[in-house]
């Protein structure tokens, strides 16, 4: 052990008079090489990652219909061709019936539906019933009606800025396959009357 501790002791004061140079330090800085750290993901992280991804894009293909249905408003023609259907080949299902016109505008009113008051033009007319639609967001109103010769008269109602292009103050009368029809607007609401009936039916109602 003597022997080992003097040999420890001789080399240190060898290695002690060894010069060290001034600049030792900043050329070893100089010569290190700097790797940058990368961070590594775990299995879980990397799951964890997907479900969150996963769940946004669910979140923006539930939104987006929505902000199609209230973006904006809607082409008078494609409302016509989307509210017709509902009329079906038997007649609509009505929500509530009633010939008196005060409860079916009360139970419209209920519902928050677009309709005031009755146009003049189907006032003498018999009420069958109503109900209530949503088309591309907005809220629309049918009141069905009895003719004066039997047959039935379906009155749609919208909000008159729910529509790009509203029909003016007189009616306007088209064909759409077995329906007779005529629109028009009264102040901040438009009307889509139909009929299977005669189109001078409609022509001497209105």
């Amino acid at each position: 052990m003597d022997k080992e501790k003097a040999f420890d002791e001789k080399v240190a004061a060898k290695l002690r008079e060894i010069p060290v140079p001034a600049d030792l330090r900043s050329r070893i800085l100089a010569g290190r090489k700097v790797v940058p750290m990368r961070r590594r993901y775990s299995m879980p992280q990397l799951l964890s990652l997907a479900a969150v991804v996963a769940a946004l894009l669910v979140a923006v293909g539930t939104l987006a219909p929505w902000r199609q249905g209230h973006g904006g408003a809607m082409a008078s023609a494609d409302y016509d061709r989307a509210v017709l259907p509902f009329l079906g080949t038997e007649g609509p299902t009505l929500g509530m019936a009633s010939p008196d016109h005060r409860e079916v505008l009360a139970w419209l009113k209920e519902r928050n539906s677009p309709v005031a008051r009755l146009p003049s033009a189907v006032t003498p007319l018999p009420s069958l019933g109503c109900q209530v639609y949503s088309v591309q967001g907005h809220t629309v109103s049918l009141i069905c009606f009895t003719l004066p010769n039997g047959k039935e008269a379906h009155l749609f109602v919208v909000k008159r800025e729910d529509l790009s292009d509203p029909p003016g103050s007189s009616p306007q009368f088209a064909k759409m396959g077995a329906w007779t029809t005529a629109a028009w607007s009264e102040g901040d609401t438009s009307y889509l009357l139909a009929t299977q009936a005669e189109p001078e039916a409609l022509k001497e109602l209105l």
